[in-house]
């Protein structure tokens, strides 16, 4: 199982920012079981299929917009929610990360072996 982890700077679903994002994190993303997680204090509600959702985030040093074309959201809580992409994920590299630009959740968890 793949996995990658994003601290995002940025999030907008259907045009619309989500605020309060802490962490998006995608699963099997090479495959036709791709979905993922989302943590935040503004959590979209269960059966809402809509997209796209577009977020600029913090993975391995470096920085990416990632786009998914469709999600429908399987999962609902005041926590965040889960979801499961619909259609081809894009990635675009935006640039590499120099270590004084992470705030110090990434800093902090970096001291961890974690990567963003």
């Amino acid at each position: 199982m793949s996995v990658q982890a994003y601290v995002p700077s940025e999030v907008q679903f259907d045009g619309a920012p989500i605020n309060g994002t802490r962490l998006i994190t995608l699963y099997h993303v090479e495959t036709d079981d791709r979905h993922g997680s989302m943590t935040t204090s503004e959590p979209l509600k269960t059966g809402v299929r809509a997209g796209p959702l577009v977020f600029v985030g913090r993975r391995d040093g470096k920085q990416w917009r990632v786009t998914l074309p469709e999600i429908d959201v399987r999962n609902a809580s005041a926590l965040g929610f889960e979801y499961r992409i619909n259609g081809p994920i894009v990635e675009e590299l935006l640039s590499e990360d120099q270590d004084e630009e992470r705030g110090p959740i990434e800093k902090s968890l970096s001291d961890y072996g974690a990567t963003f």
